[in-house]
């Protein structure tokens, strides 16, 4: 059907929708390459808008066309060629028959010229409408598909703590306050058994803040965790940062939590002992 032209029973079938779908999609494929269809299209509702009211249809056909074809806005226009037939119409001659048969005969002829145009014209609005609609559809189609394949980005480098324990794991859980270092002797220390699942270090706060960033590091060496939008808990009657996390996160030796505020930094320091 690409390579020649559109052969008129083709769309009347189509106008009445007897075609099968994969042909019917071929010819709409159709509208944006060849550019006379469109006309032909209209043409061929013009006709069937003719033969229905001249009552040309077969009955099958006559059918198809109230069914399928005949909607809202074709209606109107069925209603226009209805009058106008009804307009030109031969009549019988009155028994004085004086007016002038050439005058009348113009009349019509360009009423009907009229008519046509404005059927001719509101088909081809139509259709337009219609074509523009399916574009747009098709282009949402095709956005949501690229959204869809493209992955979500990587948000986090680090393996972020459980929000909490499991109530039935083993916990070894430590409280930091700030400012403590390790050469001042004062390390907190955190004692790891074997039977440990989880580690809760709790961190007491000085700045006040709707949300906190923190990073977990070996003393000397690049951060093994790090989070952001964090918020606070009242334990004991103190604002603190309450965190978890795995038992594998730890291995022996010195670790600095730094707890940033947007107005303050501070540092914790404590001593990771395993058996």
């Amino acid at each position: 059907m690409a390579d020649k032209v559109v052969d008129p029973e083709v769309i009347e079938r189509y106008l009445l929708g007897e075609l099968p779908p994969e042909e019917q999609t071929e010819l709409e494929a159709r509208y944006f390459s060849d550019p006379g269809l469109l006309d032909r299209i209209d043409a061929a509702e013009d006709d069937l808008i003719d033969d229905y009211v001249r009552r040309e249809l077969t009955p099958a056909r006559r059918l198809r066309f109230e069914s399928h074809f005949l909607n809202e806005k074709r209606l109107e226009r069925v209603r226009m060629a209805e009058a106008l037939r009804k307009a030109t119409a031969p009549r019988a001659a009155p028994r004085r028959a004086w007016a002038l048969p050439l005058a009348a005969s113009l009349f019509g002829a360009a009423l009907l010229a009229i008519v046509l145009l404005l059927l001719r014209n509101r088909g081809l609005s139509e259709r337009i409408e219609t074509l523009q609609a399916e574009r747009d559809q098709a282009r949402a189609r095709q956005t949501e598909i690229a959204r869809k394949a493209v992955p979500p980005p990587e948000t986090a480098t680090a393996p972020r703590p459980p929000e909490r324990p499991m109530a039935s794991l083993p916990v070894a859980a430590i409280v930091l306050a700030p400012g403590l270092t390790r050469d001042a002797g004062d390390v907190a220390t955190l004692a790891v058994k074997p039977q440990t699942r989880t580690v809760r270090i709790e961190a007491r706060l000085e700045a006040r803040a709707r949300r906190y960033e923190a990073s977990l590091q070996r003393a000397g060496e690049s951060p093994v965790w790090t989070g952001s939008g964090l918020v606070s808990q009242t334990v004991d009657g103190e604002r603190r940062l309450v965190l978890y996390f795995p038992r594998e996160q730890f291995t022996g030796g010195d670790y600095i939590l730094t707890v940033t505020a947007p107005d303050s930094i501070a540092d914790y320091a404590f001593t990771v002992k395993l058996p």
